[in-house]
């Protein structure tokens, strides 16, 4: 579960959505001349023009409730115009309480504003004058990653200004101090209190650090959760019994009916009081206070969660041998059944159930986990916090919202995937007979019978969409085609920033809009690719590579083959833009020639979704179309830096938060993969790249897993095998098939490429998207063994679970998560049309924007529609 995804998901919109950004909704800040405002995704800036700041040093935040943010407000600014005082404020009242919310980021809670002193003394000045300023106001939400002054509002960390950067082990960016000895170490902003060790205390400072707080009277093992309202933990009582304790802090975790942590806690205690000795629910122990914090004390109950569990034991490989889960799951579920009825039963309905709040143990027996949203049965059910996907919309009754959400739990038991019946009820539908066909009747009819049971006007919404009819990829993947092309036509908007919604990623990335990945250029290559770019599409692509252009100006742009310029200038040529590819193009050669006389290139990404091999993959395409030397010149000066970067001990750089650093687009493999086109394409320079292109190809293959009961090849992260095209198995096969191809030596692909196919067949991926979900294994099925028909009509059938459409020739596909649908390449319409177009050719799939041979570049001219 990506929580990030929540906030963009708007009622009454079909499609991932920013929330509401008018000047109006921000927090008003009216300054005189002499000082600068300005904004980004989640702050508002006030600085005195001119002014220059430290790079680093020690910082203040303010914490508020919501309730008292525009007060504190009032009373910094006059402080901050007379003292010059530079600060920055959360943005709007909906970012603050998101930031404040149950999931928002521990590390962040609390932080309304940020104050940036001068130096040291005027820093232990402001703390005093800030204190005595906002004393009588409530105080807001413990800042974890801070230390308070005395016991009101203000807070205080050592910690960067400016904005510098440094690589992890894990390949991924994180925020940098300047060391002494000049070298870049990480700005740790965790939730708890850390001090550089290069950093001294102030001695006032030392002086104020807080007393040892009284014991606690619970032995801590191990966090079993966290989230911004507090974390749960594995604890020992002073008999050394196992119990579980829930923290609530004061003022963080707000839910939508304005509860705090605290509240939902002793709300919780008073439902599992009245359920106690029922055996539905664990039970009480205490509640009691320790420091500021409230906590609950409860049994614990051994098992796993059911999301756990399903993820454990379903049967995923199609040929794999799957009764003995289906019998279990049957089981789960009718247990399941007889705790929520029992409960009911009891006048208390739970109000949030979900697969996370359901546990079950060896012996396969059930219990409800976090009352926080229980009440009365026949009650309404109340805004406060829900589980998307399995919290129906509307007034409807707490008892009715525990019936949907049990039905929706039993899809899931037999049916992993994203909640795609939410925007077509009849999907569900399609989704039971998918169920019947993979598991069987007794399976399904549990299934119907649950949904049954919800009244039909709460699983029936008023909605356009409908369940697409049956997909034929093996003889017919044309059909398809159009009607996802007729739907991207319908929903273009040229005046738009993305010409086409998509994923979150089209607000969360600067240049989210723009760029192949999720933005309006994988729109139009998917159009392109399947039958012509249409006027308002090629006006806004232009348009689009003037805002690229206009963004260099500041060195701040994004270059990969994804995620910025090089993909941007593919696409251009592609649709006949020969000059504004050249433009865009001019400033790629010049960013590489840039990396030469670069000192601190310690944030530059390598990998193909987003850095060097991705430049490098697209400057050898431009010097095969235009034979200009200079992209032959830059290729090497590219590939030289990437080896000289290359560290087989530490994963690249990722582009994304949820990036898996293996494979084609974030790991080494597709990094050996560019090396070896560079290879084929310049002979001359083999005796150079050879070696380290050997060594990446072969770095990601030790991440690899064959199925120990099914063969399957898949990628292991963490506990997590993941087969798909970004991350995964299906894409590290794809690209060592490719590197072959170009005369490259890889490892043996045989038997991994039968794995990978197995991995491909399977009965259920989460996400339909090209990236991480259907639509990437039927592209990696097409490019490694396109007589696999068999796999091919799988996946169709899994596909039909994703698809609607809106009556008339247009069909859509669902995005990541499946809460929205999505028209981009990664995730959506685009990328499934690039997955069934072009030649089954492995060295030029049409999701890959390398303007080729295979896909000439358009004509200027407007047809395609």
């Amino acid at each position: 579960m990506d929580l990030r995804y929540h906030q963009y998901v708007i009622p009454g919109h079909d499609f991932y959505r920013d929330s509401d950004r008018r000047p109006e909704a921000d927090y008003g800040i009216e300054v005189p001349d002499g000082w600068t405002v300005r904004k980004d995704e989640d702050w508002t800036f006030v600085l005195p023009t001119g002014t220059t700041l430290p790079v680093q040093g020690w910082k203040i935040h303010l914490s508020a409730r919501v309730d008292d943010a525009e007060e504190v407000i009032a009373r910094l600014l006059p402080v901050a115009l007379v003292d010059d005082l530079a600060f920055k404020v959360t943005r709007s009242p909906a970012r603050l309480l998101l930031k404040n919310s149950k999931y928002g980021d521990r590390s962040s809670s609390g932080k309304f504003i940020t104050v940036y002193p001068r130096d040291e003394e005027h820093f232990m000045a402001l703390l005093d004058r800030l204190h005595d300023l906002t004393a009588d106001l409530r105080p807001g939400p413990y800042v974890l990653s801070d230390r308070r002054w005395r016991d009101g509002l203000v807070y205080y960390r050592y910690g960067a200004f400016a904005e510098m950067r440094v690589v992890t082990e894990d390949g991924q960016e994180q925020l940098a101090l300047r060391h002494p000895d000049g070298t870049l170490v990480p700005d740790t902003r965790g939730p708890v209190w850390s001090l550089p060790d290069f950093v001294e205390l102030p001695a006032r400072l030392v002086s104020a650090e807080p007393d040892d707080a009284a014991p606690f009277p619970y032995q801590v093992e191990s966090a079993l959760h966290f989230s911004n309202g507090g974390g749960v933990y594995k604890a020992l009582d002073r008999n050394h019994t196992t119990v579980v304790l829930k923290e609530g802090r004061p003022g963080a975790g707000i839910d939508a009916r304005g509860r705090d942590a605290v509240e939902r806690i002793d709300h919780e205690a008073q439902m599992m009081t009245r359920l106690r000795g029922t055996g539905f629910v664990p039970e009480l122990v205490e509640v009691f206070d320790a420091w500021e914090h409230r906590f609950m004390a409860q049994e614990y109950v051994h098992g796993v969660t059911l999301n756990s569990w399903i993820a454990a034991y379903f049967p995923f490989a199609y040929d794999g041998d799957g009764r003995e889960y289906v019998r279990q799951a049957i089981t789960v579920v009718r247990r399941l059944e007889r705790c929520v009825l029992g409960i009911h039963e009891h006048g208390i309905a739970l109000g949030d159930l979900q697969p996370l709040n359901v546990m079950v143990d060896d012996d396969l027996q059930v219990r409800c986990i976090d009352l926080e949203c229980a009440g009365e049965v026949d009650a309404p059910r109340e805004a406060g916090l829900m589980t998307l996907g399995y919290t129906p919309y509307g007034q409807v009754s707490m008892r009715e919202a525990d019936l949907y959400g049990l039905a929706k739990i039993a899809r899931q038991a037999f049916l992993p995937i994203g909640p795609a019946e939410d925007l077509a009820p009849d999907l569900w539908d399609v989704h039971v007979d998918t169920i019947r066909q993979l598991h069987g009747d007794t399976a399904a009819d549990l299934v119907q019978r649950l949904w049954t049971a919800v009244p039909e006007r709460v699983r029936t919404t008023s909605t356009r969409w409908r369940a697409a009819s049956g997909v034929d990829l093996v003889r017919r993947p044309d059909r398809l085609v159009a009607a996802l092309r007729a739907g991207i036509l319908k929903d273009m908007d040229p005046g738009s920033p993305q010409l086409v919604p998509g994923d979150i990623r089209q607000y969360t990335e600067r240049f989210g809009t723009i760029n192949v990945r999720n933005g309006g250029a994988g729109a139009c290559l998917a159009l392109l690719r399947s039958g012509g770019l249409p006027d308002p599409a090629r006006a806004w692509l232009r348009d689009a590579a003037a805002r690229w252009l206009d963004a260099t100006k500041d060195r701040t742009e994004d270059y990969g083959l994804f995620t910025g310029g090089a993909g941007l200038g593919g696409v251009l040529w592609e649709a006949g833009m020969q000059n504004e590819a050249a433009a865009v193009m001019d400033e790629v050669l010049d960013h590489v020639a840039h990396l030469s006389r670069s000192h601190d290139r310690t944030h530059e990404r390598l990998t193909v979704d987003a850095g060097h091999a991705g430049i490098l993959l697209q400057l050898l395409a431009f010097h095969r179309l235009t034979g200009d030397e200079r992209f032959q010149t830059a290729a090497v000066a590219v590939a030289r830096d990437l080896v000289r970067r290359y560290d087989p001990d530490q994963a690249p750089l990722a582009s994304d938060p949820d990036a898996i650093t293996i494979g084609l687009f974030e790991g080494w493999t597709g990094c050996g993969l560019a090396l070896a086109v560079l290879c084929d394409q310049m002979p001359d320079r083999v005796h150079e790249f050879e070696e380290p292109m050997s060594t990446m190809l072969a770095s990601d293959i030790r991440s690899g897993a064959y199925g120990e009961d099914d063969g399957a090849f898949t990628i292991v992260d963490g506990r997590r095998l993941i087969p798909y095209l970004a991350g995964g198995g299906a894409g590290t096969l794809v690209a060592l098939r490719a590197a072959e191809r170009s005369g490259a030596v890889v490892p043996p692909l045989d038997g991994m490429t039968e794995g990978a196919l197995r991995s491909a067949d399977s009965r259920s991926f989460y996400n339909a998207g090209l990236l991480r979900g259907t639509a990437g294994l039927i592209s990696a099925v097409r490019l490694l063994d396109a007589e696999r028909t068999d796999i091919l009509e799988r996946l169709g059938r899994l596909l039909g679970n994703f698809l609607v459409d809106d009556g008339t020739d247009a069909v859509y596909l669902t995005g990541d998560f499946g809460y929205r649908l999505s028209h981009d390449l990664g995730t959506g319409s685009a990328g499934l049309i690039c997955a069934l177009v072009g030649r089954t050719d492995v060295q030029a799939p049409a999701w890959m924007p390398l303007p080729t041979a295979s896909y000439p570049a358009a004509k200027e001219r407007g047809d395609g529609r």
